[in-house]
């Protein structure tokens, strides 16, 4: 399939365009620029399948500041792994300077470039098709992103420029990996050392990543997708309009991974925000990871505060060791991969119908329900009912009786019974104290008459 890179000046609608040509909202879309920092990969859909695009940030100027020059590196980095470029100008502004500056830089890669003149709605600006060809790349196709003027003729123009399309990708059965965390936990830090390349931005400045950023690895003999996330932090009112959104593009991340990794900052500690994204976690039915990273700049003592912390702020789910970790210096990560196997089959694994009914039957003899309106409570058998995450289902009489805290009691008993720790159990409980009661309450035929 041929992999394009869209790049332009910021503010030329590039994410607009790559979330059309993808079917998604994967790209941060804002009237700000820079929003986009990263590169993003995905594949195309509609009359776009066949083809893989990767979204880029702004390019600025040749001599900018350091952070304007790191942009323009991930730009560099796409353009070399793409086999073409679609190149986006504004219909509006016309070929500006700047544009003339980047179809010479464009030159020194070699690639096959398409013009495409963006936020032309109707094509109010085709009278401009001189001002653009004086680019050198030819004429333009003229689309609007954001009305999806023109796409079908951009779709025609690419397999005129770049090749027919290979086939759709299919079903990918890759486990997705989310890295969540607070800013500046080190989650891009870590997804360049296990992609082994600097994939993604990383800077002693919060907030530096904003788009949901899926990598694709290699680590302990299987294939991973980790998505790196901005970084999720309380009072998001007091925050720039873009990281707000962010945070809410890396929450959604969430119950759309296979497994969540949350990357604590153990030189900080853990905070309040960490047990919320635990929760969120928990609460989504993920599997859930916890990374202790900076691991190698703590004393002992420091590292027996943070276990125990941790511990404490942790104590509403099940018990599961953490894993230390530095995503600078790489120690670590092949106990974090293993983790990451080990939960993800106890998430699928098989609970045996006798092995849930024993572990049942031992809850209830150490902790029987409590009596209410001096009627107890009475669970009788439990078997398996799903997988990802484990679900159990329990049946009994009068359950509806049963306080939220037994209900609690349960869950983490057998959770521990089965070695259930960082998986979030699911229990279902069927009441089967009125299997007869629609004998009683059916009609009774007497005389050929209903009583």
């Amino acid at each position: 399939m041929a992999v394009l890179a869209v790049v332009g000046r910021t503010n030329v609608g590039k994410s607009t365009l790559f979330n059309r040509m993808v079917r998604s909202h994967q790209a941060l879309v804002s009237e700000h620029p820079h929003c986009t920092r990263d590169r993003l990969i995905g594949s195309g859909r509609g009359p776009f399948a066949g083809h893989v695009f990767i979204d880029t940030a702004g390019v600025g100027p040749r001599a900018p500041t350091p952070f304007d020059g790191a942009l323009r590196h991930q730009a560099e980095t796409a353009i070399r792994e793409a086999d073409g470029v679609l190149w986006l100008v504004s219909a509006v502004e016309g070929a500006l300077a700047e544009d003339q500056d980047l179809s010479g830089w464009l030159r020194e890669f070699g690639k096959p470039v398409l013009v495409v003149a963006n936020k032309a709605e109707g094509r109010a600006f085709a009278d401009r098709d001189f001002d653009l060809t004086r680019l050198g790349w030819g004429l333009p196709a003229w689309i609007s992103a954001l009305y999806g003027d023109g796409l079908a003729g951009l779709a025609a123009l690419l397999t005129e420029h770049f090749g027919a399309p290979g086939p759709g990708a299919g079903t990918s059965l890759v486990p997705r990996i989310a890295l969540i965390g607070r800013p500046n936990a080190g989650k891009s830090t870590l997804l360049n050392q296990l992609a082994g390349e600097e994939r993604v931005l990383t800077s002693e400045t919060p907030g530096t990543t904003r788009d949901a950023v899926e990598v694709q690895v290699e680590r302990g003999g299987r294939t991973w997708i980790l998505v790196d996330t901005a970084g999720v932090r309380s009072r998001t009112r007091r925050l720039d309009p873009r990281d707000q959104l962010a945070i809410a593009r890396s929450l959604a991340t969430i119950p759309r991974s296979s497994l969540v990794t949350l990357l604590i900052d153990a030189t900080a500690g853990p905070t309040d925000d960490d047990a919320r994204l635990a929760a969120a976690t928990h609460e989504a039915g993920r599997p859930l990871v916890v990374a202790l990273n900076k691991w190698d700049g703590l004393e002992r003592h420091q590292k027996t505060c943070a276990r125990t912390e941790l511990s404490h702020l942790l104590s509403f789910l099940p018990p599961a060791e953490p894993v230390p970790l530095s995503a600078l210096h790489g120690s670590g990560l092949g106990d974090l991969v293993s983790a990451w196997s080990d939960r993800l089959e106890k998430a699928a694994a098989e609970l045996p119908t006798p092995q849930v009914n024993r572990a049942l039957a031992a809850a209830v003899r150490a902790h029987p329900p409590s009596l209410v309106r001096r009627i107890r409570p009475k669970l009788r058998y439990g078997h398996q009912g799903g997988r990802n995450p484990p679900l159990l289902v329990i049946h009994g009489s009068r359950l509806e009786l049963l306080s939220a805290d037994y209900r609690r009691y349960l869950t983490r008993h057998l959770s521990d019974a089965f070695g259930l720790g960082g998986v979030p159990l699911r229990l279902e409980f069927r009441d089967s104290s009125d299997h007869h009661a629609w004998r009683r309450a059916a009609p009774t035929l007497s005389r050929g008459r209903v009583s």
